[in-house]
């Protein structure tokens, strides 16, 4: 498939499911096309940074959806993966190890994910699976972990804050009004990232996001590398011995 392939499917997509806004979203997407050229990206790569038009629809079809907050914190565990579902709702499955050690409650749409008091200090061998079901949205994002890994598939909300220490992260697509990322001995990664407002410190670890679409980067670093490439519109730099590069593409 190629670029206009990918439009036109999208374009009947947006009427047949009577989206509001189809032009600004079309636009928009033509944009990434745009940028993705500038980066040196071929047709393929871009579309497979894009997502399928059948998961843009989804995103953009939020009238019916349910929305939760998510507050991961003090989990001291091995692996947290953020996926997508097919149906509705939201699965949270612990590994068999992890059961004696971790709580999950859900109250009034607020999800917490918390290790049980007394465990912090020991990790535990195991993972958390999330899986997003297709009726959900999230308002709040809360992470904040140690010596824990992340893959996550996607992430919308309108705030997103992922703070960790000595744990690595893969994201493939992430977007809020305002997202804070804060590394200590940590490497992220992101591979499609879209925000107001975005808000990275690093102490001792390295952030890179390929494609990026921010009206305000404020960016910080003790001894860690941040990388970004894509459209920054403003951007506040703070530097001691680590560097920040910055690819603009207009």
């Amino acid at each position: 498939m190629n670029k206009e392939e990918y439009l036109e499917k999208l374009k009947n997509r947006l009427e047949n499911e009577k989206i509001n806004n189809q032009e600004e979203i079309l636009n928009k997407y033509e944009n990434r096309f745009d940028i993705g050229y500038k980066a040196g990206l071929s047709d393929d790569e871009i579309i497979e940074m894009l997502g399928p038009v059948e998961e843009i629809i989804l995103n953009n079809n939020v009238d019916d959806k349910t929305e939760y907050n998510l507050d991961i914190t003090e989990v001291f565990i091995e692996d947290v993966y953020i996926k997508n579902k097919k149906g509705t709702g939201i699965d949270i499955n612990l590994s068999d190890e992890l059961k004696d050690y971790i709580n999950v409650t859900t109250d009034n749409h607020k999800i917490k994910i918390r290790n049980k008091s007394g465990v912090f200090f020991k990790k535990h061998v195991g993972s958390i699976e999330i899986l997003i079901g297709e009726n959900i949205k999230f308002n709040e994002v809360v992470i904040n972990t140690v010596k824990c890994d992340y893959e996550i598939e996607q992430l919308d909300a309108q705030s997103i804050s992922i703070a960790t220490v000595s744990g690595d992260s893969n994201i493939e697509r992430m977007s809020a009004k305002k997202i804070s990322l804060s590394l200590v001995s940590a490497d992220v990664a992101v591979r499609d990232l879209k925000a107001n407002e975005l808000i990275v410190s690093t102490v001792s670890g390295d952030i890179t996001c390929n494609y990026v679409d921010v009206e305000m980067a404020k960016l910080s670093t003790i001894s860690g590398d941040i990388n970004l490439t894509g459209k920054i519109k403003e951007k506040r730099t703070s530097s001691i011995s680590g560097d920040i590069n910055i690819k603009i593409i207009e």
